[in-house]
């Protein structure tokens, strides 16, 4: 009862929820111009930090709104304080137990011997209750931020899919939002919310691709959205997992339809590539659809801000340091279907409910998480 009271609350409030989360991610954006004039860490040492936070994460078994809490808490403290680099990795294990304590029960959040054990006993007690103190009178105590998690659950909550659909969406659509955290490029120059509905229409195109046998072309109301799946293509298409993701999603087994919906992701990734290459070389189709999240993607776009106007925020002279101890559309209805006898792959023998790589693709998969390990 209690949850069919919750649901039925979020269906008459979702779209004042939608309006709120996006006012709040404007709030809560980092300052990528600040971050890249960080004197000793790079935005090449994202990643690093972060494949080792997934990995802590992983091993913590947390949930998934708790990691993207971390690297919000973490871009955001960049934005606003000089951090030493032989202290970047006690900003992000602060940042972890931070975020626990806001979003895990009691017995999940993790002890602070269980921190510096992790870190080689690098850093004292007293410098993690230090760091934690300073990030939190660095953000003025507002800790929480919208995270994709969240977003996804609205936009697949309008669009209505059968459970069983919806659940294998929203797995794809998170994996995608945790990989896309570790590309500077998209989360300095998209919002939380353009990236949690372009990680659903890809989604939702993949699974597409291998349960109903039918390729659909991207299509986005905005050529933001637009720009943004292209990115999300090539990373898929081009760049190797992080070790942590890799060993997350597909370290249990050897067989490649162990994660049924992450191999259709890499396999449309793939496709599109060559689909595009060969009927449209510019970008993908650009339309609009007259749908309650497209309307609500123009309701609030007066909010937001554009993306010349987060890198012109503040200058170098902003960024202080901290104490001496411590300086450390969704879903897709395109009518355009292509058989996948015209892109010339060999589709699935069998109809399953998750996304199967084809035989033909399964060494391609296996290559591409081998680069990553």
């Amino acid at each position: 009862m209690e949850s069919r009271a919750h649901d039925e609350c979020i269906g008459a409030y979702s779209l004042e929820i939608f309006s709120h989360l996006v006012e709040l991610e404007q709030h809560t954006r980092p300052a990528p111009e600040l971050i890249h004039s960080q004197p000793q860490i790079t935005v090449a040492m994202r990643p690093i930090l972060f494949d080792f936070l997934m990995d802590v994460h992983s091993r913590l078994k947390l949930s998934t709104a708790s990691f993207y809490l971390v690297i919000s808490i973490i871009d955001r403290y960049c934005s606003l304080r000089i951090v030493r680099k032989d202290h970047f990795q006690l900003l992000g294990l602060s940042a972890l137990w931070l975020a626990t304590k806001f979003v895990e029960p009691k017995h999940k959040i993790p002890s602070i011997d269980f921190l510096r054990a992790t870190c080689c006993h690098c850093y004292s007690k007293q410098l993690f209750l230090e760091m934690e103190c300073h990030i939190l009178k660095s953000l003025n105590w507002e800790v929480d931020a919208p995270t994709h998690d969240s977003l996804i659950d609205l936009v697949l909550r309008e669009q209505g899919h059968d459970g069983g659909s919806q659940e294998s969406i929203k797995y794809a659509s998170n994996y995608l939002c945790q990989l896309m955290q570790f590309h500077y490029k998209c989360t300095f120059n998209y919002t939380v919310s353009q990236i949690s509905m372009a990680a659903v229409i890809l989604a939702t195109n993949a699974l597409t691709i291998t349960n109903e046998n039918m390729f659909i072309p991207l299509t986005a109301s905005s050529s933001t959205i637009v720009r943004l799946l292209q990115l999300m293509l090539t990373v898929l298409k081009d760049t190797p997992i992080p070790t942590s993701l890799n060993t997350k999603f597909f370290s249990k087994t050897n067989d490649t339809s162990v994660n049924p919906q992450l191999d259709s992701l890499y396999l449309y990734a793939r496709e599109s590539h060559r689909y595009y290459s060969s009927q449209y070389p510019s970008t993908p189709l650009y339309t609009y659809y007259n749908t309650p999240m497209s309307s609500r993607q123009s309701s609030t776009s007066s909010s937001s801000t554009s993306e010349s106007d987060v890198f012109s925020r503040g200058s170098t002279s902003t960024l202080a340091t901290p104490p001496s101890s411590c300086t450390a559309s969704p879903v897709n209805h395109a009518k355009e279907r292509v058989p996948l006898q015209q892109l010339k792959i060999k589709a699935p023998s069998m109809r399953f409910t998750g996304a199967v790589a084809p035989q033909s693709e399964e060494s391609g998969l296996e290559r591409k998480r081998s680069l990553g390990a």
